[in-house]
């Protein structure tokens, strides 16, 4: 039977094929943020089947219908034996280790690039691995808006951490007083002070140098440093002395953010090139106390 698959939310077509008196049927996959494919519906709506991973991918629904799907884990090719093609190397989401060697070599900064064959750093949660050389942390955009789906009620905590009382007022929670958020909680319980939030945003807001050496106090460090899933290194310096861009021939003021390109050498060294730099804004700030966060 012939058939064409449709994932994620583009519902992109993967290239259909018939055979001469075959009916053919469509199936759409729906994945989540990581790229699994979590559901199958048909061209009517009707769920086809579901599935639910353990943390390190290994399916435990194994319904039935999902029989001819190979797309499973990070959207990852599945052949024999259970294991999956992600690029460098191969993966068996039943044991949550890679069966090949890292290509990239181990730092001495870094406990654990030792363990050679370790998923997403041991922490599947935090870690994401895309082609099983590059453990990148999971970063979660902090979208402050009150009819966003996305926000929780971390992402508010954060926020009055890094911003105050009128970080808080100023992103429109008080005015969306009913929408849901995950945890069955509404931003009106979570500022149910609304009135006070509103008269003390009034006094202003923080600035990002305020938010910056405030957060490198709560830290005991300066730095906040990431690996993003585009590639590149993302380093966030909240206090300290500020940096001289010679591209520029300027000083740039502390905080500020580094952005390099990584590169992965043929002796599986990684280097950056291509580094930036840039004065950090609030949202950098938020972003690097959720990157300590994970970490």
């Amino acid at each position: 039977m012939g058939n064409a698959r449709r994932q994620g939310a583009s519902l992109q077509d993967l290239t259909p094929f018939s055979c001469a008196g075959a009916v053919e049927s469509v199936t759409y996959l729906h994945t989540d943020t990581a790229g699994s494919a979590i559901v199958a519906t048909n061209t009517v709506g009707d769920v086809v089947w579901r599935e639910d991973y353990r943390p390190f991918g290994e399916r435990w629904r194994n319904e039935p219908a999902a029989g001819g799907n190979r797309q499973w884990f990070h959207g990852k090719p599945e052949e024999a034996l259970g294991i999956q093609y992600f690029g460098a190397r191969y993966y068996d989401p039943t044991f949550g280790r890679f069966l090949g060697m890292d290509p990239v070599s181990f730092s001495d900064g870094d406990l654990h690039s030792f363990n050679r064959y370790a998923y997403g750093n041991n922490n599947p949660y935090r870690y994401r691995d895309n082609d099983g050389r590059l453990p990148v942390l999971l970063l979660v955009p902090l979208a402050l808006k009150a009819i966003d789906v996305t926000l929780t009620a971390i992402d508010l905590i954060a926020a009055y951490q890094s911003d105050g009382a009128a970080g808080v007022a100023k992103e429109g929670i008080v005015a969306a007083a009913g929408v849901v958020v995950p945890g069955g909680r509404t931003l009106g319980a979570i500022a149910k002070h609304g009135d006070e939030v509103v008269t003390y945003a009034a006094k202003g807001t923080r600035t990002a140098a305020e938010a910056g050496a405030d957060l490198a106090k709560d830290l005991g460090r300066n730095r906040v440093s990431a690996r993003t899933a585009g590639g590149k290194q993302v380093d966030i310096d909240l206090a300290g002395k500020g940096h001289f861009d010679k591209a520029k021939g300027k000083m740039v003021e502390t905080p500020h953010v580094h952005t390099s390109d990584l590169n992965v050498g043929p002796n599986g060294k990684v280097s950056a090139s291509n580094t930036t730099v840039r004065p950090a804004t609030m949202d950098d700030i938020r972003t690097a106390r959720k990157i300590s966060e994970r970490e």
